[in-house]
């Protein structure tokens, strides 16, 4: 990656980074999760962070959030209307400002990149996949062959080896995986008393609980997971299940109307609670039990890490990020997220305590040891083609590439 010369020394101007992300704060999910522990760590390290995204309603383009710009573009909203507009925008922004532009980050959407493409920032700019089959669906077909030439000259990022296999598939290379940092300050095991607190508070008495966190679409299986649920039921098992998290697009509306005929028809309505989003979920995470994830695809997910961080044993399917995150005795990977094999999981789990504990300190140490921002800053700072020093803060050297210490491909 070719960056512009500069120096974070005193009397220069600090290294910008502009970090585009689909939704930011106030908005909830692992996208933005993600984006706002990369942005306050840059800044933690002298970069000038400003944070790119959609605009919320007319009148909110700009504010302040941890003490860094965010600025809102585009029109108010959600689909394809909306999105072009917001494309527009979003390389309005970028162009205009290019020259004051040290790196471009973008997380999940690859129109995004394309933006900073247009732009003139296409060598200055890291392209983070998050979704498994995102790929496929990107640059497959006649608009694939016109997007695959545009950002082959973007740096791209995998969550894992999977997605970074599926990238290789599609010609992109070189392709670096760098995992997804957690926030260990906020999500830790909870001592007794806090567990008890949080039990307390959200008027659980001493049933097992199960929760899960995430959007309430179709892609994340929670239809499946309530099929489980009443499996169990009906084989006697008694289980609290809290849904965190509430729809996001047009269409998740009617799936959540389902979820929620399905309960009542399956007599479910005092064992299963929707929750609705939060934009603190530790209280969930420290009530629970278990933590289960039955979605459709996943990259690596932020509430999957989250769980693990708060010493929660996890259920999840390879389709849920299982395999990524819960192998080696880190937590139960059901064959599917069908719903015998969730409920045979979940079953297992609840019957046994000692096994419980061994996969949630296995998860707990895999997750301080794999998944802390700073070394995964370190990572991306590499990619950007910084040198790091402990007198002079960071530099930026002109032409020249580094591979990340997480796995890099294409060499």
């Amino acid at each position: 990656m070719r960056l512009r010369r500069w120096h974070s020394l005193s009397g220069r101007r600090p290294p910008r980074l502009v970090m585009i992300v689909a939704d930011y704060v106030p908005a909830v999910g692992g996208t933005t999760t993600q984006a706002r522990l990369h942005a306050r760590e840059f800044a933690r390290r002298g970069w000038d962070v400003t944070i790119l995204t959609r605009r919320i309603t007319w009148r909110h383009s700009r504010d302040l959030v941890d003490g860094l710009a965010v600025r809102r573009v585009g029109s108010p909203g959600r689909g394809r209307l909306v999105k072009v507009p917001l494309l527009i925008a979003l390389w309005w922004w970028l162009l205009v400002r290019r020259r004051q532009i040290t790196a471009v980050s973008v997380i999940m959407e690859a129109d995004f990149a394309l933006c900073a493409e247009g732009a003139g920032l296409a060598r200055a700019t890291t392209l983070t996949w998050v979704t498994d089959g995102d790929v496929s669906r990107f640059l497959s077909g006649r608009r694939g062959r016109i997007r695959y030439p545009l950002l082959q000259r973007c740096t791209h990022v995998a969550l894992t080896q999977r997605m970074q296999a599926e990238l290789q598939e599609h010609g992109v290379s070189p392709v670096h995986v760098i995992a997804v940092p957690v926030d260990t300050a906020r999500f830790y095991s909870p001592t007794d008393a806090e567990r008890a607190k949080a039990r307390h508070t959200l008027n659980i008495g001493s049933e097992p609980v199960m929760t899960f966190v995430g959007h309430l679409q179709e892609r994340k299986g929670v239809g499946q997971l309530l099929a489980a649920v009443k499996k169990l039921r009906d084989a006697g098992r008694v289980l609290t299940v809290l849904l965190v998290g509430g729809p996001v697009a047009a269409g998740d509306a009617q799936y959540v109307a389902k979820l929620k005929e399905f309960v009542q028809s399956s007599g479910l309505t005092g064992s299963v609670r929707f929750i609705g989003p939060q934009q603190d979920v530790v209280p969930y995470l420290f009530a629970a039990d278990l933590f289960c994830l039955a979605s459709q695809r996943e990259g690596m997910p932020n509430v999957l890490l989250e769980a693990m961080a708060c010493g929660v044993p996890c259920v999840a399917p390879q389709s849920a990020g299982g395999d990524a995150l819960l192998s080696s005795g880190a937590g139960c990977i059901p064959a599917s997220n069908a719903p015998d094999h969730l409920a045979a999981a979940i079953d297992s789990l609840l019957s046994h305590e000692a096994v419980r504990e061994s996969l949630a300190g296995t998860a707990l140490d895999r997750v301080m040891k794999d998944h802390s921002i700073q070394a995964i800053v370190d990572d991306y700072e590499r990619i950007i083609g910084v040198q790091r020093s402990s007198s002079d803060g960071v530099q930026a050297i002109d032409g020249e590439e580094r591979t990340p210490t997480s796995a890099a491909s294409g060499a």
